[in-house]
């Protein structure tokens, strides 16, 4: 965008970085209310889902893939990466079994990282898609 004069205002990357900052701040207090004083679910939801699943362009099915790919080549840590979108897709696509299969995954290569979610999945993804449907596009 210009000024006056037609030039061009510089943004910095710091800007950028401290805009979407700002707005991913405010998401998650939109969030917490919708959560109310579930403070565990808003945890779990705060690790898991995707504030704009639309910005992901991979399917759930190809994460799946992917996760299962790098599990069997041995890189645990690249799969975990993968069934953790597997699961925040899920959690978008209102899916509670998948949901429980990915983090039960997720959970077994990271056993020292417990997963939320596990404990009340189907309250938890009741309120990501009261968000979702307050966000849709």
């Amino acid at each position: 965008m210009g000024d006056f004069f037609g030039r061009r205002k510089s943004t910095t990357p710091e800007k950028i970085a401290e805009e979407k900052a700002k707005i991913a701040e405010a998401a998650k207090g939109e969030l917490k209310a919708i959560c109310g004083n579930e403070e565990e679910i808003y945890l779990a939801l705060k690790d898991t889902m995707f504030l704009d699943p639309e910005k992901i362009t991979e399917t759930i099915e190809e994460a799946e893939v992917k996760a299962e790919k790098f599990e069997k080549a041995g890189n645990t840590q690249v799969a975990k990466i993968w069934y953790r979108i597997a699961g925040g897709l899920a959690i978008f696509q209102n899916d509670v079994p998948k949901v429980l299969k990915y983090y039960t995954k997720y959970q077994e290569l990271d056993p020292q990282n417990p997963c939320l979610i596990l404990k009340n999945p189907e309250n938890a993804v009741a309120k990501a898609q009261e968000y979702y449907k307050k966000h849709q596009k």
